[in-house]
């Protein structure tokens, strides 16, 4: 991120004339965060599409950031589920054999 937000920024100044590279990276840095308080903002296209993509990586980084945060609070109870549901699963595989052992002896049965 503190490569995008610089690389970013110094691109964004040499692109803009007349913006120094610490405006740049401050307006990386909004940028990526969503804040976007106005200045600077891009004027050529060149700027535009450079934020466009400084954006998605921002809003990629707090993606990830956040399933990685929510992963971590619910590997437990995914473990926990994971768990249960193998549990049930295996009773339902020794129903499912001692219903067709009955339905057997019931054809077995209505043979005779």
């Amino acid at each position: 991120m503190a490569l995008i937000a610089v690389a970013g920024g110094a691109a964004f100044a040499e692109l803009e004339r007349g913006q120094t590279t610490t405006n740049g990276i401050y307006w990386a840095i909004t940028t990526m965060t969503t804040v976007g308080y106005g200045d600077p903002q891009p004027t050529t296209t060149a700027t535009k599409l450079l934020a466009v993509a400084v954006m998605l990586v921002g809003i990629g980084f707090v993606a990830v950031l956040t399933g990685s945060f929510a992963q971590r609070f619910l590997a437990s109870d995914i473990a926990e589920e994971e768990q249960e549901v193998s549990e049930i699963e295996a009773v339902n595989r020794e129903i499912l054999a001692e219903l067709r052992e009955l339905r057997a002896r019931l054809d077995a049965l209505e043979s005779r």
